[in-house]
């Protein structure tokens, strides 16, 4: 494997065309990436409920994290969800219902 201006086969005419084609093929993939992300959805959306008697269970031991900051939070309880993923490459749903926790916190 070598660089292209270093190639003792192709003559300058041929290297020319080549690079000339590898820029419009560079091209085409920028294209194509900025096409993507206008159609990624905004960070803003989070989560649509689409099945209002999603059930809790209490979990067998609570379970504490650091979601933020310095500010602890415990989760006592699970919910399984079927969640809707988006994706570049389109929407994606999970085959089986995902376990979420449930944290009980107060916005201020």
């Amino acid at each position: 494997m070598h660089w292209l201006s270093d190639c003792p086969k192709a003559s300058d005419a041929k290297k020319v065309t080549l690079r000339l084609k590898l820029r419009e093929a560079s091209k085409a993939r920028g294209s194509r990436v900025k096409r993507l992300k206008r159609l990624m959805p905004a960070a803003s959306r989070t989560v649509t409920i689409n099945d209002p008697d999603v059930q809790q269970t209490l979990l067998d031991t609570p379970v504490q994290c650091l979601p933020f900051g310095s500010h602890p939070v415990v989760a006592k309880t699970q919910a399984l969800l079927h969640v809707l993923i988006h994706t570049a490459a389109g929407p994606v749903e999970p085959a089986e219902a995902v376990p979420c926790l449930v944290v009980d916190m107060d916005d201020d």
